[in-house]
């Protein structure tokens, strides 16, 4: 008997789509859930930029980890009514996010590729990467995002979006 096809949450993602597998991963580890632009009705939205308080929230999501009670909230622009406010306090907390100043996250700001590699290194606790030369053109060895950058290149996670540009 055929495994059952999983389930198709969203009207807007197609079996054929070289993201579609990583898609439903998501949606079934609780993840991504979409954006509900109707009754019911979800989509994905893949080609839409992602934005910093959706990616901490996508990080959040699959780690689960809970938020301690000591940690004072620094960003003005986050607060306790925000849909994102526990997953932004606990990037915070565990050191993969800084915010974009002292007293800022800029939630809203579009997730720089650079920015989402760093989330992710820094959730690694930012190892260190040698013995790899820098493939990209357009990552600068003082750069704040170059050794996250590497790092990802080297455990196979980015090729970039050329041979020579991350």
């Amino acid at each position: 008997e055929e495994p059952a096809e999983p389930e198709q949450p969203f009207v807007d993602i197609y079996g054929d789509e070289w993201y579609y597998e990583y898609v439903i991963w998501a949606h079934e580890n609780n993840v991504a859930d979409g954006v509900e632009v109707s009754d019911g009705v979800y989509e994905f939205q893949p080609n839409r930029n992602c934005n910093r308080a959706e990616f901490v929230q996508f990080m959040w999501n699959l780690v689960g980890t809970e938020v301690s009670e000591d940690v004072v909230n620094p960003f003005t622009d986050v607060s306790e009514d925000d849909w994102y406010y526990e997953s932004v306090l606990w990037a915070y907390e565990s050191a993969i996010t800084n915010g974009t100043s002292d007293v800022l996250f800029s939630p809203g700001a579009t997730c720089t590729r650079a920015q989402a590699l760093t989330f992710i290194w820094r959730y690694f606790d930012c190892p260190v990467v040698e013995e790899i030369d820098n493939p990209f053109v357009d990552v600068n060895e003082d750069a704040y995002y170059y050794d996250a950058v590497l790092w990802a290149v080297k455990n196979n996670i980015t090729t970039g979006i050329d041979e020579s540009h991350f």
